[in-house]
């Protein structure tokens, strides 16, 4: 039976607040969840993806897509953002947060314009393609039947489904070019190593269960090492006097 200063001090279960030094425990994690959230959108190559109903978007990949793994996407406040699934190597946490799809990725040469806020101009840049259901079977398909697709030109497109894949599902082969005829699209200050695909390994390498734990401000598991670290880090040392804190 709970007593009352387990109830004032703690989280009923099922609760939508937390008190005590659960509550302080579950601030600190939620301020290291999001400071990882930052460092990560600020660290990671956009990807390419299409707006709904968006139509006949070029885009020239620099490989062939053959980089297959499991990926969670999650929703965070109002964003969603990517992590590798862990469920082949360990147990995942975000296995609890939804299902996982299996992707095939790529770099490609997205030749779209775009003016951001400041009213600069963007255009053909380097992007991450992600492909996942109907749009991976579609560049797998593409690949057995052309074997290479490096420096292919295709044409993207996508319907008003929330289902669909990002990248568009209606995916269509228009030319391949050398890569000497790429160098054009260069950005200034650039060497021809910018047509080189992104390191895969390095940008999909998955984290480990604790730091996917803090990523999404999930609790240590009861017992653990982290759930202890935690609670000593949040205890203190004791203090005696009011001298002790000044």
């Amino acid at each position: 039976m709970a007593t009352k200063k387990s109830v004032a001090e703690g989280k009923k279960k099922g609760s939508w607040f937390s008190t005590g030094k659960e509550g302080v425990t579950r601030s600190k994690r939620e301020d290291e969840a999001a400071k990882q959230r930052r460092e990560q959108r600020k660290d990671m190559p956009w990807r390419f993806r299409l707006n709904s109903n968006e139509e006949g978007v070029k885009g020239t990949f620099l490989d062939t897509p053959k980089f297959f793994f499991r990926e969670h996407t999650i929703r965070v406040g109002n964003q969603f953002m990517h992590e590798t699934c862990l469920s082949d190597i360990d147990t995942c946490p975000l296995c609890s947060e939804g299902n996982s799809s299996y992707v095939v990725a790529g770099t490609i040469i997205d030749h779209r314009e775009w003016e951001d806020n400041q009213g600069e101009v963007h255009k053909n840049q380097k992007r991450l393609f992600v492909a996942k259901s109907r749009a991976r079977e579609k560049i797998v398909r593409e690949i057995e039947k052309k074997g290479d697709l490096q420096y292919c030109v295709y044409s993207f497109s996508r319907g008003s489904s929330p289902t669909e894949c990002s990248t568009g599902e209606d995916i269509e082969f228009v030319k391949q070019l050398k890569k000497e005829q790429l160098k054009v699209f260069i950005p200034k200050g650039e060497t021809s190593k910018w047509l080189e695909p992104f390191d895969y390994e390095k940008i999909f390498a998955p984290k480990s269960p604790e730091e996917l734990r803090k990523l999404v401000g999930q609790a240590p598991p009861v017992g653990s090492a982290e759930e202890v670290e935690e609670e000593e880090e949040v205890a203190g040392k004791e203090v005696e006097s009011i001298e002790d804190l000044l």
